[in-house]
């Protein structure tokens, strides 16, 4: 029997308390009771629900069982035609490479102030301390191999610009994490990091790549426009808080 909701051990762990995910994009009016029985059993502190925008029905149960609206996701792809190693724009050797040791510092620092338009600093219940420890972690994490590639933009002052790599099956990668030192925003060092990463995978045979990012955030939208990225889907994303301790 499959179980209405799964418990996220990263996000959980991270931040100290039990966290949860609806299972599927939609709700209907019989889900309700299965779903909170089972956040009661499993101790849930915060449930996520990812919810496909036309389907009325699943808006509407969200909202009466107290679901808030914390963000608008936005996914958009980028097909790779098959014999393709790399993707044009993508400039001189040099002007991006893959991490090195030393990078880490560097990389962590702009996590903590380049994800502000994400769902965690527009849920009150985080604290931004926590939301930017949660994106260090994840920059860190990927320089130690989660990701299977993070490319980066070199500059006289340090790093400029990154991008994590990953891929989610032989056919299909995904970007992660795409950061640019403030003083650098719109000098061009975006496209060339998230072209590094289209190569990266043009390299491995994958087929295409996926990035998200919010509705809110219109610059990360028109730089993957940009680098040849069309939209492939959007979805609600709905934070439900049971009671428990004050903000993490």
């Amino acid at each position: 029997m499959t179980t209405p909701c799964e418990i996220l051990a990263w996000d959980s762990g991270f931040f100290g308390f039990r966290i949860g995910r609806v299972s599927g994009d939609r709700l209907s009016e019989r889900d309700t009771g299965p779903v909170m029985d089972w956040c009661r059993e499993q101790g849930v502190r915060c449930l996520y629900f990812l919810c496909a925008p036309d389907h009325d029905e699943s808006v509407r149960v969200a909202e009466r069982l107290g679901f808030h609206l914390v963000d608008v996701r936005m996914d958009f792809l980028r097909k790779i035609p098959p014999g393709s190693d790399a993707v044009d724009g993508l400039a001189e050797d040099g002007a991006v490479r893959l991490y090195a040791p030393g990078d880490e510092a560097d990389i962590i620092a702009m996590a903590a102030n380049s994800y502000r338009h994400t769902r965690f600093y527009h849920d009150p219940h985080f604290t931004e301390e926590r939301a930017s420890a949660m994106y260090q972690e994840w920059a860190r994490k990927s320089c130690e191999g989660w990701a299977d590639g993070v490319w980066v933009a070199p500059g006289k002052d340090g790093i400029g610009g990154f991008a994590t790599c990953h891929l989610d099956s032989a056919s299909r990668g995904r970007i992660g994490l795409v950061g640019v030192r403030a003083d650098l925003r719109g000098a061009g060092v975006g496209p060339l990091v998230v072209s590094a990463a289209v190569s990266h995978f043009a390299r491995r045979g994958v087929r295409e790549v996926l990035v998200t990012t919010q509705a809110r955030n219109l610059a990360a939208q028109r730089l993957y426009q940009k680098c040849g990225f069309r939209s492939h889907r959007v979805a609600y994303w709905y934070h439900l808080w049971f009671p428990g301790e004050g903000k993490r």
